[in-house]
This record gives structure tokens, sequence and C-alpha cells, in this order.
């Protein structure tokens, strides 16, 4: 008896469409498969994109890679994506690949120039004295 992996925790199977979807997400965006689930969990574009809800389970990362040894397995993959590529190109739409930047602000240590502050200060006192001056 062959069990189905790739099953939602209420036993039923993940939509193949989503499963696809996020092939190409991870396809897209160069990702591993650990990545990729942690990225559906915590990006809410990419939930939109796959079809699911803030309350829906997201496939693990054993699931897409199983899934995808699926594909392999029956060699369909490659035609999949092929096929996948031509559609959005005949509705011009280029897919190119994204980039994940992961921005945090890190408090860094001042500078403290005191010779500097003091000589620009200076010359910016001079400067408005040469101003008020000229009025």
């Amino acid at each position: 008896m062959r069990t189905r992996i790739y099953q939602k925790a209420d036993g039923l199977p993940f939509d193949k469409l989503v499963m696809f979807k996020a092939l190409s997400i991870q396809s897209l965006y160069n990702l591993s498969d650990e990545p990729l689930e942690y990225q559906i969990v915590d990006r809410t574009s990419f939930k939109r994109f796959l079809g699911l809800k803030k309350s829906d389970k997201v496939p693990d990362s054993k699931t897409f890679w199983h899934f995808r040894e699926q594909l392999i397995e029956k060699e369909v993959i490659l035609d999949l994506f092929k096929t996948f590529n031509e559609t959005l190109d005949q509705v011009g739409i280029f897919a190119n690949e994204g980039k994940m930047v992961d921005a945090c602000f890190v408090e860094a240590p001042r500078q403290r120039d005191l010779k500097f502050r003091f000589a620009w200060d200076s010359y910016a006192l001079t400067k408005i004295k040469q101003f008020a001056n000229y009025r």
C-alpha cells in the first residue's frame, strides 16, 4: 500500500497547482526547500500567489522535495516548466529571477571628530557672518 507523502494535517493532499506554483517561486527566487517553506509562511504575496489564506497550512520542505521528485521520476518537470515559460511569454510576462534582500538596522558607533566639527562650525559661522554683512 502506497501512502501520499504530500498531505496536509487534515489528511488531504495539497493541490498540485499550488505545489507547481511553489516550485515556480522556488525557481525564480533560487530558493532551496527549507527557505521556500519559510518564505511562503512569511510573505503574504507568496501566499496570495499560491491561493492560500493566512490560516491555510503551508507544505513543508519534504513535501516540496517529494513533489519535485515525482515530477522528475515521471519525466514531466522540464515539459511543465517549458510550457509555463512559453505561456508567460505569449501573454507578455517576462519572469526574471528575483532577489531577496534581508534589510535590518544595525546600531553603529558614532564618529566624534571634534576637530573636524569645530573646523566646520567655524567655517559655517564665517559664511553666515559674510552673508549677514552682505545684506
